[in-house]
């Protein structure tokens, strides 16, 4: 609990940033929510993919064929044979994220990633591009923190 009041306390400091004309925390929420989800499903894959048993006491209801990492991997190819192929067009690579629980929480993280890039405003200068880098990563790691440490166990 502690290191979530510590970053809670680090993003709640950048608002100061938000004085500067340069640089507006107020713009940067989208990217920072996103970056935030992008942490989330990080936390999830590594859940899954390390501590599947806390997983699956955490969400009792789920597929183990889509989430258990032991099992969900063969899904991408043809009755589960590696030896037989692909099952679809790109279930081995582009579309491997429809597969299993592990690569679709991988697929959903880079997809909130480009999305934060997306959705960023300009940077001004070097101090403002840092001061973007600073907070986005902090919301990424307050995400993964939240799922990976918290809410899954």
């Amino acid at each position: 609990m502690e290191k979530i009041s510590l970053i809670i306390l680090m993003l709640i400091s950048t608002l100061s940033w938000g004085q500067q004309r340069e640089f507006k925390l107020i713009e940067e929420i989208p990217s920072m929510s996103t970056m935030f989800l992008a942490g989330v499903f990080n936390g999830v894959s590594q859940d899954v993919l390390f501590h599947y048993n806390e997983f699956e006491n955490t969400f009792p209801n789920t597929d183990p064929q889509f989430w258990n990492p032991e099992i969900s991997w063969q899904n991408k190819y043809k009755n589960g044979d590696p030896l037989q192929g692909a099952r679809f067009p790109g279930s081995t690579t582009i579309l491997v994220g429809t597969t299993d629980g592990y690569h679709a929480m991988l697929s959903s993280r880079d997809i909130m990633i480009v999305t934060s890039i997306a959705l960023s405003s300009k940077s001004r200068s070097w101090k403002h591009f840092l001061k973007k880098t600073a907070v986005y990563t902090l919301a990424y790691g307050a995400g993964f923190h939240l799922t990976y440490r918290i809410i899954i166990k």
